[in-house]
């Protein structure tokens, strides 16, 4: 079986947060990225998003999940079509971004951390999110791609 390693750096804003996502990507072979699916929420931190994503890409990273999290909150309520106008945005964002052949990977996922919902299994047959069929944040993460030339380490793909 394939061994993998992972870091995990958790950024949440602040003063210090963008300094660290610079420190950080200088070292990572893809990005995980979390948004909220609450209206409010989710406009309220596009600039930060923005940021943090180009900071990601200048450095060049090209393998991104984007976690569409909070999808069970009582103003989504699993829906669809808010997942789906999140990710309009996300995937227009990357592809105006970062060349299509170059070795890209983006994964946009819909979950519920609070409930486990399309975490680690999809379950979505019967569940709240039975339109679903892609890919559990787990197995985006297990998909991703690394670029095998970050400091000598071992590349994310073997």
């Amino acid at each position: 079986k394939e061994l993998r390693r992972f870091t995990i750096i958790d950024s949440p804003g602040g003063s210090q947060s963008e300094k660290r996502i610079h420190q950080a990507c200088a070292f990572t072979d893809a990005a995980v990225v979390v948004l909220s699916a609450v209206p409010g929420e989710y406009e309220g931190c596009l600039e930060q998003f923005r940021q943090y994503a180009m900071a990601a890409m200048t450095v060049g990273i090209k393998s991104f999940v984007i976690a569409i999290n909070k999808m069970d909150h009582q103003r989504v309520l699993y829906s669809k079509e808010r997942f789906g106008e999140i990710e309009k945005f996300v995937r227009s964002f990357f592809e105006s971004r970062i060349r299509r052949r170059s070795g890209r990977s983006i994964y946009v996922v819909p979950i519920s951390a609070k409930t486990g919902c399309n975490i680690c299994s999809s379950k979505n047959s019967n569940g709240p999110m039975s339109w679903w069929n892609g890919n559990t944040l787990v197995s985006a993460v297990a998909a991703l791609r690394g670029s095998s030339k970050r400091l000598g380490s071992e590349s994310l793909e073997k």
